[in-house]
């Protein structure tokens, strides 16, 4: 008679519009007495395991959701619809039609070649830029950065993601800049105020020129 441990594990990382991604490992008694083993001879706990298992798995979508987006943007569409259409459970009240208009006219759906660039903490825009277009990419708009946030929902509860082309002057005359948030399962529209001095955690959308 064959007997099997079965691990369930739950991931907030959802790339097929799924509350959970749910992973069953299936291991048959001899396996699962060498598995036990070896977590006895390290010390690891069941928690544990779990743990690691579960950042291997982020890593994994981590550096796959990088390397390549492909996406079209309809210009046809207006900041509102598309506000409405990324379904986020919060929005800072700059982010508007107004402060972030369309800087593309265009009404026609354009396919776009994006790539989101991690780089070093306390970057300025100015740099950040630089060292997108030495590799062939512009900064993203606003309203592009509102197309990856509805294509792929998902992605920003992985890191923040970053519309550096697109700069509001409030009435204090801050520089702000809109970007993709996550807390938890929850999703939002942000201004960051960093501007000169980002953080590592943050991703910057670029378009291939």
């Amino acid at each position: 008679m064959s007997f099997y441990g079965n691990f369930l594990l739950s991931s907030s990382l959802k790339f097929r519009n799924t509350k959970k991604t749910k992973i069953m490992i299936k291991i048959n008694a001899l396996e699962l007495r060498k598995l036990l083993a070896v977590m006895e001879a390290r010390g690891f706990s069941i928690p544990e395991v779990i743990s690691l298992i579960r950042k291997n798995i982020s890593q994994q979508e981590k550096n796959e959701s990088t390397d390549k987006l492909v996406f079209v943007v309809d210009y046809s569409k207006t900041v509102p619809e598309m506000i409405k259409l990324g379904r986020y459970d919060w929005k800072n009240s700059g982010v508007s039609k107004k402060n972030f208009p369309k800087l593309n006219k265009s009404s026609d759906k354009i396919k776009l070649s994006g790539k989101l660039f991690s780089l070093e903490w306390g970057i300025s825009r100015k740099k950040a830029i630089s060292k997108m277009k030495k590799l062939g990419y512009r900064p993203a708009t606003f309203f592009e950065l509102l197309f990856l946030g509805y294509l792929f929902p998902n992605l920003q509860r992985l890191f923040p993601i970053v519309a550096l082309a697109s700069v509001w002057d409030d009435e204090h005359g801050a520089h702000s800049i809109p970007y993709l948030d996550a807390n938890g399962d929850w999703r939002g529209l942000s201004l960051s105020y960093l501007f000169d001095d980002w953080e590592g955690k943050f991703h910057f959308l670029g378009i291939k020129i």
